[in-house]
């Protein structure tokens, strides 16, 4: 026979124990519920690029930040500016994919004085199945530009120049630096706030950087490095300069050139190419192993590529190289030049290259490469002069370059369109010789020194409009001038 025991009556204890319990079972289910309602929608918190309500230059990098792995097609298909802006967003800079960062690269220049609204709207995927729960926005505004160029101390000996700044219409003069040996040559951070510039040395040249306010004045190179620096080029990101070594060996005593003042023998080794960040930490060699060599990088606009000079080691005849710092470089047989500028879509590249001519001696003439490899576009060449320092305007639709007339020391200023045609003198003049032309962030404008050949005398910084119009002197004295955008 089964004998049933009462069950003892519960305590209140126990009653509240399994209320608990069931309210606590009760919740899970209602969030499990609320999970499947709305997915795996959750709040991915991101860093914006500038932070918002900054005050940039048109060359700062607009982008996101996300902690984790994201789909980039859900994520470009939500992404918007307004005022509207040409460009494209991409995964890759300074030659890294990234599924992380995504930037987004202008085909235009932004207009100076304009704010600009950058919107995420929600929705946008991660790789692991979550998604952007709310819209991210941030707003920005393109500051006015301001120039960048060397000039003599004044009272001080007029061959040792140093950075100075000014307004873009000639005001509110200051200088930068005071190299007691001057600066040969120099590059602006993209946002304009610091400069990594080569200041000679005995027989040595060193890499500093400064802030744009003169404060943070850093040497880069190491203190007592017997190597020539030269040709410094801050990438789009601001967070890597590349730069051109040449080691300096000596081969007889005393041992050391950089602090003996004794004449010594020296080899000077080839040209390569070397990366540092802006707070010293040296990032290696990027090209010149063995016989490579290479020289005078410049960063495509959208940081995946550099171009540089090289040298076919065999031959030692001169190259231009289109490197995606990744796979092989694409090399292109070219003469001897001076520059090489990309089109801000960063699809083309143009420079200049001396070859020989039908009459036996040699021309300047400039050339458009593609990076695909489909060849090149001889721009101009054997006309009535030679042409040099090809500079791609901001909107990409013409380029600047200079032209010496042929059995004449005079240089003059044109632009031209990307087939040759429209060919138009915007500055020049008898006895005149122009150097480094830089069109003004906003394609409007272009300054260049001048200088008065027949006396050598510096005549200047000068500005002209881009339809050649109102031509004059922004600064008396100066030398490779630039934009700060």
């Amino acid at each position: 026979m089964m004998t049933i025991v009462p069950a003892a009556p519960r305590s209140p204890t126990d009653r509240r124990f399994w209320r608990g319990a069931l309210g606590l079972i009760v919740a899970i289910a209602a969030a499990i519920g609320l999970v499947i309602l709305r997915g795996s929608t959750v709040n991915i918190s991101m860093t914006t690029t500038p932070p918002n309500g900054t005050l940039i230059s048109s060359k700062t990098l607009i982008g996101l930040t996300f902690p984790t792995a994201m789909q980039p097609q859900s994520v470009e298909s939500r992404l918007t500016i307004a005022p509207a802006l040409a460009g494209r967003w991409s995964w890759d800079l300074n030659g890294v994919h990234s599924d992380r960062v995504v930037w987004f690269i202008p085909a235009q220049p932004p207009t100076v004085g304009m704010t600009y609204r950058a919107n995420l709207t929600k929705g946008a995927q991660a790789t692991n199945g979550r998604s952007v729960a709310h819209d991210t926005v941030w707003s920005f505004t393109i500051r006015p530009p301001s120039l960048l160029f060397l000039r003599a101390t004044p009272g001080g000996p007029s061959n040792i120049r140093n950075l100075w700044t000014a307004n873009a219409d000639g005001s509110g003069l200051r200088q930068i630096t005071n190299e007691p040996t001057g600066i040969s040559e120099y590059d602006a951070a993209p946002d304009g706030s610091r400069i990594a510039y080569i200041v000679p040395e005995r027989r040595t040249t060193a890499l500093w950087v400064i802030n744009l306010d003169g404060t943070g004045h850093t040497r880069l190179s190491p203190a007592n490095d017997p190597s020539l620096y030269a040709s410094p080029a801050w990438s789009p990101a601001g967070d890597v300069i590349v730069y051109t070594l040449r080691s300096v060996v000596p081969t007889g005593s005393p041992p050391s050139i950089a602090s003996s003042g004794a004449s010594q023998a020296v080899t000077i080794g080839a040209s390569k190419l070397w990366a540092v960040a802006p707070d010293g930490r040296s990032l290696g060699r990027i090209y010149g192993r063995g016989d490579e060599v290479g020289f005078g990088p410049v960063w495509s606009p959208d940081g995946t590529r550099l171009a540089f000079r090289g040298q076919v080691s065999d031959t030692n005849a001169s190259t231009v190289v289109l490197s995606d710092l990744a796979a092989d470089p694409y090399t292109i047989p070219a003469g001897a030049g001076s520059r090489i500028s990309w089109s801000p879509d960063s699809d083309r590249a143009a420079f200049d290259e001396t070859v020989p001519d039908a009459n036996g001696s040699v021309t300047n003439r400039i050339v458009i490469a593609t990076i695909n490899g489909n060849g090149t576009q001889i721009l101009l060449g054997n006309q009535a002069g030679q042409e040099s320092e090809p500079t791609w305007s901001p909107t990409g639709d013409r380029i600047a370059f200079l032209r010496q007339a042929s059995g004449t020391p005079t240089t003059d200023l044109w632009v031209a369109n990307l087939d040759g045609s429209g060919l138009t003198r915007l500055l020049g003049g008898d006895s005149q010789s122009l150097e480094m032309p830089a069109w003004s962030p906003d394609g409007t404008t272009l300054v260049v020194s001048r200088t008065i050949t027949a006396t050598g005398t510096e005549a200047g910084i000068w500005i002209v409009g881009a339809d050649g119009r109102n031509a004059h002197q922004l600064i008396a004295d100066g030398e490779r001038v630039t934009w700060i955008p």
